[in-house]
């Protein structure tokens, strides 16, 4: 019981994070969804006591760990941030934006312009 458990939890809240994610177009949120790390972590530690016994608990392992990056990853990179935290990092906005507005400025400078007389 444990072992679908512990697949369920992390394929369940990514799944679910990703779809909140794909609705919402800011990069905060008052959801604290650094508290799932606590679940992960702890189905990670028994699932790891279990895989001596049988190897088939290094996959709830890997999961949970894979879930606690990404997780980390998104609230690390401004993807989604807690409003609290998102405030006191002086309200960047979200990565993916930044990233776009990088790469437009980049194509768009005169330097990279093929028609620009030498």
């Amino acid at each position: 019981m444990f072992f679908y458990l512990s697949i369920l939890l992390p394929v369940a809240c990514v799944g679910s994070f990703l779809w909140y994610l794909q609705g919402n177009e800011t990069n905060h949120t008052g959801m604290e969804f650094l508290l799932l790390l606590v679940p992960f972590l702890i189905c990670a530690i028994i699932s790891a006591v279990k895989i001596p016994k049988k190897k088939l608990f290094l996959l709830p392992f890997l999961l949970n760990i894979t879930s606690m990056g990404f997780f980390y990853v998104i609230d690390h990179y401004n993807i989604m941030v807690e409003y609290g935290r998102w405030t006191k990092r002086g309200m960047p906005e979200r990565f993916g934006k930044a990233l776009n507005r990088l790469f437009k400025n980049t194509l768009t400078h005169p330097v990279m312009m093929k028609n620009q007389p030498c």
